[in-house]
């Protein structure tokens, strides 16, 4: 019996409460039981994004720019560090951030194509919302509550469930979290898991930075508990904060370009024009019915952390301040949103009137779920499902949408190739990488941060027809285009003589010829 999770009105304060992992990490591994609400939590979810298949990959088309890196990074042995995929910025210095991400959609997509990316995907979701469960159960001894906070994590952050990288970021930021909630209560980790998880991470996606909110909240907090909460005699836990600052900071500059890494992700978000015409970096519109599960939460903390007796732990409320404003500021941001807010409710769970609601539930689960973590139910879901995609009795429908990329032009162009350069339609950037590299180089893709403000105007010009996009034309010697069958440039170019070489619905190429 565990008297934390046995005992729902016990006090679960950080600096008191039990060693988080352990719940996640207890004996039992291949123990075959009734399945417990993380169990069916991992399924659901598991599930739910083997059906969003279809969706998540044909939202945008970043990743055939991921997988073209990642073919790059097996065939020459190293991240590239300059541009090469495009004529507009070719040499120009690049931070490959992402690239063992990369590296990994190449080889599960080589493996099993559409269906090997889908099932990664829910593999990492499922993971990372079992891992969130298992925090929030050890924060607020409540599994209903739990489960309820975990669900509405999910559903909220669903809205950017797209197969990229940040996928890996929810995962690495759960583990992150769980990590440092057992370093500040009992040290049982090394020091040494922290730099080890940021050289994968630094590696793996852009969102590291994330990591460093959860440090600067957990110092916040020391300093306001020092300062305020009248506790200055023990000093060990600040330093400890900044023994890990430090070590951590150091092993995010262990990249293929080092400090760069940081100032490209600065430099970007600096920059006003590219974060205002990158629709995810956007405010969310609360009038939008998709943003309804975000603005209940943000209500639901408010209310939560109103009627508890004693306040959270300072590091806890500076953390969800932070997630809070960078989501409202950025609607990208929701995925994290919905992996952090959830643990940090359920700390503030105990010691609510709210929880006296649920004792008689968490009685009722505790009659067949005595706590011990298995991982029968959540292996038996990864082989079932596996199994199925991979005979495709499911998945049939996860596949490359004609209606989103130009896969019957770009079939035509493998036959029928065009001289010269070209100027390309932004999401087809990464899909034209992909199928015509290296002999075809693009005009732009979908990594923005490599053509930087000037390219982006650029081609915001030509696209919308501006005055002197015949100027750009010449510039960079552009002799054909591809883009989508309507659009404003295509009738100006006809006027100036160009030639409409294939078009079907989706897509039309012009020839200047």
């Amino acid at each position: 019996m565990n008297p934390h999770i046995d005992n729902p009105q016990n006090n679960l304060d950080i600096k008191k409460g039990p060693k988080l992992t352990s719940f996640l990490f207890r004996s039992g591994l291949f123990r075959i039981s009734v399945p417990r609400l993380p169990d069916m939590l991992f399924f659901i979810t598991f599930f739910a994004v083997i059906l969003l298949g279809q969706r998540m990959i044909n939202i945008d088309g970043d990743i055939f720019r991921h997988l073209s890196i990642g073919r790059l990074v097996i065939e020459t042995g190293k991240p590239i560090t300059i541009d090469v995929f495009s004529h507009t910025v070719a040499g120009t210095p690049f931070s490959p951030h992402e690239w063992f991400a990369g590296v990994l959609f190449f080889l599960v997509y080589s493996a099993g194509k559409v269906n090997g990316l889908v099932f990664l995907s829910a593999l990492l979701l499922s993971s990372t919302f079992f891992i969130v469960y298992s925090l929030a159960v050890s924060l607020s001894c409540n599994r209903v509550f739990s489960f309820i906070l975990t669900v509405l994590g999910i559903l909220a952050s669903s809205l950017h469930w797209i197969i990229r990288p940040h996928l890996f970021s929810m995962m690495l930021t759960a583990i992150w979290l769980g990590l440092f909630l057992d370093r500040s209560t009992n040290k049982k980790w090394s020091i040494l898991w922290f730099p080890a998880l940021m050289l994968l991470w630094v590696n793996t996606h852009g969102e590291f930075v994330f990591a460093f909110l959860v440090l600067v909240s957990f110092i916040a907090g020391e300093i306001w508990r020092k300062t305020f909460g009248g506790d200055s005699s023990d000093r060990s836990t600040m330093i400890d904060y900044l023994k890990i600052s430090v070590i951590t900071f150091f092993a995010s500059l262990i990249n293929p370009v080092g400090i760069q890494v940081w100032q490209t992700i600065l430099g970007y978000v600096g920059n006003d024009y590219m974060v205002s015409h990158t629709l995810e970096y956007q405010s969310p519109n609360f009038l939008e019915p998709k943003f309804a599960i975000f603005l209940f939460m943000i209500g639901l903390s408010i209310f939560l952390l109103s009627i508890r007796r004693n306040p959270i732990e300072p590091a806890l409320g500076f953390l969800l301040a932070g997630i809070t404003m960078m989501t409202l500021v950025s609607a990208r941001n929701i995925h994290l949103y919905g992996v952090i807010v959830p643990v940090i409710l359920a700390a503030g769970f105990d010691g609510s009137p709210v929880s006296k609601i649920f004792l008689w539930f968490e009685k009722l689960f505790a009659k067949f779920d005595d706590n011990k973590v298995t991982f029968f139910w959540p292996l038996s879901t990864v082989v079932l499902i596996g199994s199925l995609l991979a005979g495709g009795v499911i998945g049939e429908n996860n596949k490359f949408a004609h209606t989103f990329f130009p896969i019957d032009a770009v079939a035509w162009l493998e036959q029928n190739p065009q001289e010269g350069n070209v100027f390309n339609y932004f999401d087809w950037g990464g899909y034209l990488i992909y199928h015509l590299w290296p002999e075809k180089t693009v005009f732009i893709d979908p990594q923005t941060d490599v053509y930087g403000e000037k390219v982006m105007r650029q081609y915001e010009q030509v696209l919308m027809g501006k005055e002197g996009w015949q100027k750009i034309i010449d510039q960079y010697q552009i002799q054909w285009a591809i883009l989508p069958s309507k659009t404003l440039i295509g009738p100006l170019l006809e006027q100036e003589g160009w030639t409409a070489v294939y078009s079907d619905e989706i897509a039309t190429i012009y020839s200047e010829k």
